[in-house]
């Protein structure tokens, strides 16, 4: 969506209140507190098996999904 909202934007609105920042705005919160509450949902692991410990969730969600999550805010 937002891919899609920003060009538009940037382009046609120079309201900087227009529905289009509400949204964008909607979203970029919403994937801030996405990637906060990730690093504190434990995790399965084959051997582990469930992982508790907020120092290993850490490290887990930086090497795997971090980056990915991080880039999309």
């Amino acid at each position: 969506m937002i891919a899609l909202c920003i060009p538009y934007m940037v382009s046609f609105i120079e309201d900087g209140n227009s529905f289009f920042n509400k949204i964008d705005l909607a979203f970029a919160i919403g994937l801030g507190i996405d990637l906060i509450i990730n690093f504190f949902i434990a995790h399965q692991d084959p051997i582990q098996g469930t992982v508790i410990d907020l120092k290993a969730i850490s490290i887990h969600y930086l090497k795997t999904w971090f980056l990915i999550d991080f880039l999309s805010m």
